[in-house]
């Protein structure tokens, strides 16, 4: 999925989603809330920059400091790798019963959920 849009792995998807979810962000929160050593970061930074998916400002008020944001590009990749990746599970749930299906369905739900309230 993300390869065929050009992204090298899951941790490309997951910084493209975090940079453009809105919330403004610095390069250190970035690593902080992905689990990314910020050497790793800076360089999957610098590779999503160079394919034109994002792009980097300086903090007004700090020039060593750095906001990314995702370019439209970046978000069309992003929409593209996401809704790829929805197909992928649906097939995959739908192969199950549907008394299963739902029970799974449910027991996502709950993690998901839970994690983010």
């Amino acid at each position: 999925m993300a390869r065929n849009e050009g992204l090298s792995d899951l941790r490309d998807c997951l910084v493209l989603a975090v940079v453009g979810d809105g919330a403004e962000r610095t390069q250190l929160e970035i690593s902080r809330s992905l689990g990314i050593d910020k050497t790793t970061l800076v360089a999957i930074l610098d590779r999503l920059e160079k394919q034109g998916l994002l792009t980097r400002e300086h903090l007004l008020t700090d020039r060593r400091v750095r906001i990314p944001s995702i370019t439209p590009t970046g978000t069309a990749v992003l929409d593209r790798v996401m809704e790829a990746r929805d197909r992928a599970v649906a097939d995959r749930l739908n192969a199950l019963p549907a008394d299963e299906g739902a029970v799974l369905r449910t027991a996502l739900w709950r993690i998901a959920t839970a994690a983010s309230s």
